[in-house]
Parts: structure tokens; C-alpha cells; sequence
């Protein structure tokens, strides 16, 4: 068969009915889709899928995708779909990094934390806010040549849509897991780490800003 019949079959196995339970993964074998972490499915119908260089394209019989980016090498990338959440921690190299935004095809829309170079209060070396940058204009570089639309977003913008109000006596590791306990909550069914949180957080927050139920 060819390979466009089994990405047509792997993306109507997405969709599975509650009362079947686990899935059978002999048909996303054939499409070399790893790693990938199956889970037993509540009614919600969500998925978690890790982003892989050798994932085809699937096409989506979805109305939209909504992907949220949080940049850095310790940052992720999240898509909320109306029934399935893919997400992946930040990959090593560009091309990695284009494989994974054009796992899903169109229509997508997303948002990108906007930041800049310098944080207050933190010394970082030359060579580190260099790469920084870098890595940021890869990924606005790679939804531009890949045509998906995207905003920037300030981490304070879109962290107050959920409460999360960042006080004087917190950590840097306290704060962190404030927002993965938030991640957690919304996202009960699949497994979130630091490094994917804030992007899952951003797409939710994409999502609820293109359905217009920000307040």
C-alpha cells in the first residue's frame, strides 16, 4: 500500500472510541512513529505524541490545530487538537525542529513567547544570549517558510490568563513547578514535564485567544 493510505489510517486511529481502551500500535509501527507513548484513553480522546525527525506528515480531518512554542533549548512545543495534544521537548538541530511543526498540515494557528535578550537581574554571557536568539529566529524562520501563522505572546500576557502571577520570595524552581502544576490540571491525561509545560500552556492559551473566551 501506498505510504498516503497508512497516514490516512493512522490519523482515523486517533480518533478511538472510550470503550476500546488501549490501542493496538501494529498500524503506526509501519510509519516509523517513535517514540511514541501510548496511554489508556479516557473519554477526552487525548493522545500524547513525541515530535520525531522520521514523522510523516499526517494530514488532519480536524478543523484547526493550535501550537504553542516556548523558545530555548530547555523550551518545547505543544499542539492541542480537538482530540489529541501532541508534544515534544525542544529538539537538537533546525531540521529536527521543521519536521516536528510540520507533523500536523494546515489549518494551525500559533503563538511563539516573545522575549528578549536580556532578563533583569541575571547575568548571562554573550555567547549564550547569542544562541538564544539564534534558536528564536529558527523557529519564527521555520512557521514562516512552513505558512503557519503565528503571534508573539509575553510570558507575562499569557501567564496571567491562567493566575499565574510570579511573587518576590519565589525560586526559579518554585515558580517553574507552579507551571507544570497548572499544565497538570488542565491536562490530566498525558505526561507533562518543565520542559513542555509552558509550551502546552501557550497553545491552550493560542486556543482560547482564536475562540475569543479570554476575558
Amino acid at each position: 500500500m501506498p505510504v498516503d493510505y497508512y497516514a490516512n489510517q493512522a490519523v482515523k486511529s486517533l480518533t478511538i472510541p472510550a470503550r476500546m481502551g488501549r490501542v493496538e500500535p501494529s498500524l503506526i509501527g509501519l510509519l516509523v512513529l517513535r517514540p511514541i507513548i501510548f496511554q489508556s484513553l479516557p473519554p477526552t480522546h487525548h493522545l500524547q505524541i513525541g515530535c520525531n525527525p522520521k514523522m510523516p506528515r499526517i494530514k488532519s480531518n480536524r478543523k484547526i490545530y493550535y501550537l504553542g512554542i516556548d523558545p530555548g533549548k530547555s523550551g518545547g512545543i505543544a499542539f492541542i487538537g480537538e482530540s489529541e495534544i501532541l508534544v515534544s521537548k525542544m529538539l537538537d538541530t533546525e531540521s529536527d525542529i521543521c519536521h516536528c511543526l510540520s507533523t500536523v498540515q494546515y489549518p494551525v494557528k500559533a503563538m511563539i513567547e516573545k522575549v528578549g535578550g536580556y532578563r533583569a537581574g541575571r547575568e548571562q554571557r554573550g555567547s549564550a544570549m547569542f544562541n538564544f536568539g539564534m534558536n528564536y529566529g529558527g523557529l519564527r524562520m521555520a512557521l514562516i517558510a512552513l505558512k503557519i501563522p503565528f503571534e508573539e505572546v509575553t510570558p507575562k500576557r499569557w501567564q496571567k490568563a491562567f493566575g499565574l502571577i510570579r511573587t518576590k520570595t519565589e525560586t526559579d524552581t518554585q515558580w517553574k513547578n507552579r507551571a507544570k502544576a497548572k499544565a497538570q490540571q488542565l491536562f490530566p491525561e498525558i505526561t507533562i514535564t518543565l520542559a513542555t509545560a509552558d509550551a502546552l500552556l501557550i497553545a491552550e492559551y493560542c486556543r482560547r485567544y482564536h475562540q475569543g473566551v479570554l476575558q
